[in-house]
């Protein structure tokens, strides 16, 4: 088969699909030698994928969240000639007709109404009209559905229910051996370039509302105050600047925790590697979560979690997470001095999370999508 990718998710900024792109990509190429693949990237990516001769790299310089998706890049594929267009997100050109997978990693842009805010008014409409016309039209089209989460399924059939029987759900893997490895010189480098804190919180991801910051940081500011055991434990935030990211640090100055709380940006995978060991443990209290690959890289590192018990998070850590109600920064704060204080409760969580990370093979991921590929198109 002559399959196109679209995953222009890849560009130069990080983001959580893209990082699944990428890993999804390296390990599609070190298991399948078969099939030919075209993969089309945003020009501004300039990392090299370890793809074999059957994959060639192009680029369409348009962001993924584009009219020029809509409009331009189904004149693209068509010059491909592909017996398939598999789009690594929910937005596929209008003027493709030939078969078509879709994989959808949640549906916030349709259940989180302020997805979108943050923009001028008659913006923030035109994207909110923009992704109730683009995402039903991708599931409406698309032969299947890929989704990363039952979580997530569910979604489709309670918004979708006519398309629902098409949604098959492959988790991700991760590469949890290459993640466990972090030798004590990257760890030290890495803190003192950073100027990390000795024991501190780790949270990694945007600032997006369904990231649910706002109430973590203000449990976390409760938790200082409640529990003297609790005082010098920091909070290290890595994310990705956005148009939520000011409202972030004005509410860490209005909490008085600006001494308390660090913030990262345009971090190595390698440094990544290294917050995640230096951590004692994964702040993770967020909300309409397609998957969450970071509570899997804390546990890949031996760092206990602290989730939510909400959409695909619990799915994903099965028992090896102490959970707590999102929505309520009272069982947040109580879960902040557990997971910081209890030993056993830790010991126990580490130890589970390495038995949970079997579960999340990409071998086996690619096994599924390769059969998805070659047996129902």
């Amino acid at each position: 088969m002559r399959i196109v990718i679209d995953a222009r998710y890849l560009t130069g900024e990080y983001s959580g699909i893209a990082q699944f792109s990428e890993d999804f990509l390296t390990h599609l190429a070190a298991e399948d030698n078969l099939n030919e693949y075209v993969v089309y990237v945003h020009p501004n990516y300039r990392r090299e994928l370890p793809l074999g001769g059957n994959f060639t790299v192009k680029s369409f310089n348009a962001r993924p969240v584009s009219l020029a998706t809509l409009f331009q890049f189904g004149a693209v594929v068509r010059r491909e000639k592909p017996d398939l267009l598999h789009s690594l997100f929910p937005l596929t050109p209008f003027f493709y007709r030939g078969p078509l997978l879709v994989t959808i990693y949640d549906l916030q842009a349709l259940l989180v109404p302020e997805f979108t805010g943050r923009r001028p008014w008659l913006i923030h409409k035109a994207y909110d009209l923009f992704y109730w016309w683009t995402y039903p039209t991708a599931v409406r089209r698309a032969r299947y559905i890929v989704t990363t989460s039952e979580a997530t399924r569910k979604d489709i059939e309670r918004i979708f229910p006519r398309h629902a029987d098409r949604a098959i759900v492959v988790h991700p893997g991760i590469d949890a051996d290459e993640l466990a490895q972090c030798p004590p010189d990257l760890l030290e480098q890495t803190r003192r370039h950073h100027g990390l804190p000795e024991r501190y919180l780790l949270y990694i991801g945007s600032t997006r509302p369904n990231k649910n910051l706002p109430v973590m940081l203000r449990a976390y500011a409760q938790a200082l105050g409640d529990y003297p055991e609790l005082g010098d434990i920091s909070l290290v935030l890595v994310v990705s600047p956005d148009r939520f990211f000011a409202d972030c640090r004005k509410l860490i100055r209005t909490l008085k925790i600006s001494e308390r709380v660090q913030i990262h940006r345009n971090i190595s995978e390698e440094e990544k590697k290294a917050f995640y060991h230096g951590s004692r443990a994964l702040y993770q209290v967020t909300k309409y979560e397609g998957f969450g690959l970071p509570l899997l890289e804390a546990q890949a590192c031996s760092v206990p979690v602290l989730a939510a018990n909400h959409a695909a998070l619990p799915e994903v850590a099965g028992d090896s997470a102490l959970f707590v109600d999102p929505d309520d920064p009272r069982a947040i704060t109580e879960g902040l001095l557990r997971i910081l204080t209890e030993e056993p409760l830790r010991r126990d969580l580490i130890e589970k999370g390495q038995r949970n990370l079997k579960r999340f093979r990409w071998e086996k991921t690619i096994k599924t999508v390769t059969q998805i590929y070659n047996h129902l198109f």
